[in-house]
């Protein structure tokens, strides 16, 4: 244990460097989803998307965690494939940056819900995805779920919902 308040403010900054390292790694206590996304985070890194992960109250309950890993990648796909298209569009004249993905998952009232939003950079805009729900089914109907879509020309914005209970 450090003695000096020197050796102590040393100690806490590679303390909290430690801590940013893990969260980078980990984002809620799932580790089928906590896979998912952290392939997802190396991907958006890789192809210069800023990315935000908030998992709060996440809770599965009755949902199995194959199926929660299922869903979140699906929607995350379809995030990339919107990105992906942005990217195509931005190299014929203007160049753009990967934009910003936020994800977040919680349990809201019996719910699980989970939420991946594409913002793209200044400049461009959002993408005519067909977002197949179908792709969605099984697990809809196994957790009598629903999805939303939201197109805006600022946002595409996927939400899942299923009955964890």
């Amino acid at each position: 244990m450090p003695n000096t308040a020197e050796q102590m403010e040393k100690y806490l900054y590679r303390l909290k460097k430690q801590y940013e390292a893990v969260s980078a790694i980990f984002f809620c206590n799932d580790l089928a989803v906590d896979s998912v996304l952290r392939e997802f985070v190396l991907s958006c890194y890789r192809r210069k998307i800023q990315v935000e992960v908030l998992f709060h109250e996440y809770q599965r309950k009755q949902i199995k965690p194959e199926d929660t890993a299922a869903v979140l990648s699906r929607m995350l796909d379809y995030i990339l494939m919107g990105q992906e298209s942005i990217s195509a569009k931005g190299n014929e004249g203007e160049d753009h940056e990967g934009g910003t993905v936020k994800v977040q998952g919680a349990f809201v009232k019996n719910q699980l819900i989970l939420s991946a939003r594409l913002i793209p950079a200044e400049g461009a805009a959002v993408p005519i995805l067909k977002i197949r729900k179908r792709d969605f089914n099984p697990w809809l109907k196994k957790y009598n779920g629903l999805i939303y879509v939201m197109r805006k020309c600022d946002i595409l914005q996927i939400v899942v919902g299923m009955d964890a209970c």
